[in-house]
């Protein structure tokens, strides 16, 4: 797989400086797949959601078989309750989707056009009846409450 050489490039600084010799480098998404103890057979998507964008990569037994991203983030969710009350300032905002999530009714309602978009991106990307097993989420905006139940269901996985 390959990485922006700018991130070798920080990597290689880093180890220099720190005095050290990395034997590996690796990619997060690999790290990911082995930390969310999936079976070898099946599909799985992972969705690594973060402030600036969302990265989804599938996996077809142990294989990646599709990755991208798409410009969602985080940062997108905080605007859009932004733009639903705009009475709020950001850091208000950011508090109310990170203490209610999905449970609030303003928060849902701003939120959900990004996530059904997410969805439909992926499913789009796959082949008819292609089944996805488990959903994996990831990045700091899956703390959002009710927004696994909302992948689980909406892609028909655990």
């Amino acid at each position: 797989m390959a990485v922006p050489k700018d991130i070798v490039n920080k990597y290689q600084s880093l180890s220099k400086f720190l005095k050290v010799e990395p034997e590996v480098l690796e990619v997060e998404i690999f790290s990911l797949y082995r930390s969310a103890f999936v079976a070898d057979e099946g599909h799985y998507v992972f969705i690594d959601i973060g402030g600036q964008n969302t990265n989804v990569t599938v996996f077809s037994e142990t294989f990646i078989k599709d990755t991208f991203n798409i410009n969602i983030s985080g940062d997108d969710f905080t605007r859009s309750i932004l733009r639903q009350k705009r009475s709020l300032s950001f850091n208000d905002a950011e508090k109310l989707k990170v203490d209610k999530g999905l449970t609030d009714p303003l928060v849902k309602e701003a939120l959900m056009p990004h996530f059904e978009d997410i969805v439909d991106r992926i499913r789009r990307r796959q082949p008819e009846g292609f089944r996805i097993n488990k959903v994996v989420l990831a990045g700091g905006a899956v703390l959002l409450r009710g927004l696994p139940q909302y992948f689980k269901e909406k892609m028909g996985a655990e």
